[in-house]
């Protein structure tokens, strides 16, 4: 894991100052590319162990592990991690037997007894007797050297075979889940100016009235008004305290929830000859493991992480256990393509 890391990081090194040499180094990257077997080999399902992680059963390492590990949203006192595990929120982790104390991989879970659209809710969440849902909240791989071997995908699912196993009431397994590329993405369309499809035009001007823009706008100017309307929003949602204000939400919510619902349906990476994938990573790695794109939540994450990287929005992807291979089969063999309900369609249509 080790070996692999290092030449992970030089690889990433390589990239980042463009140095052709190392990037075309053949070597190299069969290095990475052996120890990705290898790993694979060394880590593959039927030699993982599936832990329920609780504050009582638990060592104090792994939990201090799975506490410093956490990205998705920070741990920041022994009262939290505490919370994390009761109150009818659950922690499963991935082990190797030669690795007791090291989860390869964890996911946080919630049970509740409707669909979550906000941390404020998975935080207030309460032991239920018969719960109907079990919300994935947090999924996190501290490990970079195991990246490429699906230990999160495979982790998700053997977790929701032993939620069904020791709940049988729950119906629904759903994600309420961060969108983090996607004030980045609205960074970087304010500068150019160019979306996959034109703003609805009601919404376009209900946005150029909420940034004090009078006036009209000319259908010729269409690219340089979207510009400096992206630009003037990214701006404002990275003020401080916006989201404090009831009336700018009010005026903001069906633009911003209609550009995040654009960015996660039509803003794609890569080519058309290999297949073009979601542009935010989580949506990605959702997709990929056979979920669906079921809705957006308006201000469902007001911390600052939440604030900063995703306006506040956050998304529940839907995993229809039965239909699970099948999505993954969708996604794997048309580059990309996966299912939306209406919902989000619904938003897009506008």
């Amino acid at each position: 894991m080790t070996l692999r890391s290092d030449v992970q990081k030089i690889l990433s090194h390589a990239r980042a100052s463009e140095d052709i040499e190392f990037l075309s180094h053949v070597g190299l990257k069969s290095l990475n590319e052996f120890l990705q077997a290898w790993l694979s080999a060394v880590f593959c399902n039927n030699a993982l162990i599936l832990q329920r992680i609780t504050f009582e059963s638990s060592s104090g390492l792994v939990l201090q592990n799975i506490a410093n590990a956490e990205a998705v949203h920070r741990i920041r006192a022994l009262s939290e991690m505490k919370n994390r595990l009761s109150n009818g929120r659950r922690c499963f982790a991935l082990f190797h037997p030669s690795l007791p104390h090291d989860p390869l991989t964890f996911v946080h879970i919630a049970l509740s007894s409707d669909i979550v659209i906000s941390m404020r809710d998975i935080y207030g969440s309460q032991e239920l007797e018969n719960p109907h849902c079990a919300m994935y909240y947090s999924v996190n791989s501290p490990h970079s050297s195991l990246g490429g071997l699906d230990l999160a995908a495979n982790l998700l699912k053997r977790a929701a075979h032993e939620i069904q196993r020791l709940h049988p009431s729950v119906t629904t397994h759903c994600t309420l889940s961060p969108i983090p590329g996607f004030m980045n993405w609205l960074r970087k369309r304010s500068i150019e100016g160019k979306l996959v499809y034109p703003i609805p035009r009601l919404l376009f001007e209900s946005l150029r009235a909420t940034l004090g823009r009078n006036g009209q706008s000319e259908e010729a100017e269409y690219v340089i008004e979207t510009r400096k309307l992206l630009a003037d929003l990214y701006e404002l949602l990275g003020s401080e305290g916006w989201h404090n204000d009831e009336v700018l939400c009010a005026e903001l919510k069906a633009p911003v929830t209609w550009l995040c619902a654009h960015y996660l349906v039509h803003e794609k990476v890569g080519s058309r000859s290999k297949g073009q994938l979601p542009y935010d990573a989580v949506a990605r790695f959702h997709l990929r493991n056979g979920a669906s794109l079921y809705q957006l939540n308006w201000l469902a994450n007001t911390s600052h992480t939440g604030i900063s990287t995703s306006a506040g929005l956050m998304v529940n992807y839907k995993y229809d256990l039965k239909d699970q291979d099948d999505n993954i089969r969708l996604f794997d063999e048309s580059g990309g393509s996966f299912k939306i309900h209406d919902r989000i369609n619904d938003i897009l249509e506008l």
